[in-house]
């Protein structure tokens, strides 16, 4: 795993988080619309809170500047408790169940380092990389077949293990 500086402190802290896994590619993907988390490297925070004309009032002291920072709300999220982490879980199959009738959620432990901020229920982190990951014994995904013009159906066991191969840590079913 590359990084850009060494953690602040002597282990990266670990927090918890929930992905979409299995929605065509073979990746971990946040529940917002940002990148995949990518393989064998860290994930990097990037401040995505830009100004708009919709709401330039907001912004108007708007600078780009690295992520996190306490006057933002930029960073890689992850929560303390895993009671968090079924909640989030709930509120997004009800708020999506229309859309997504597969179940596609992961659940895990994340490390994170570099420039940390605390909050109440969980942290905002610089850098981050997945630890271990659980995948439900209810999950369905999808990703593409070899020929790429195709998807293949993927249960919890092979998803586990694709997880395990393209990021290098444990994934297990439960």
């Amino acid at each position: 795993m590359s990084r850009r500086r060494a953690p602040d402190f002597a282990e990266a802290l670990v927090g918890l988080r929930l992905w979409y896994f299995g929605q065509g590619e073979p990746e971990l993907r946040s529940l917002g619309d940002r990148p995949p988390w990518p393989a064998g490297r860290a994930a990097v925070a990037v401040c995505y809170h830009l100004p708009s004309r919709m709401n330039q009032g907001e912004y108007r002291d708007f600078q780009p500047h690295p992520a996190p920072q306490r006057r933002c709300g930029c960073g890689i999220y992850a929560l303390k408790a895993q009671e968090a982490v079924c909640e989030l879980r709930r509120s997004y199959a009800h708020r999506w169940s229309a859309a997504a009738a597969l179940a596609t959620f992961v659940s895990g432990e994340v490390s994170l380092w570099g420039k940390l901020i605390e909050h109440e229920g969980g942290y905002r982190a610089e850098y981050a990389y997945p630890r271990r990951i659980l995948v439900p014994r209810s999950y369905r995904g999808f990703v593409h077949a070899d020929d790429r013009r195709t998807i293949r159906r993927v249960d919890a066991d092979e998803a586990a293990a694709l997880i395990a191969e393209r990021y290098g840590i444990e994934a297990e079913v439960g």
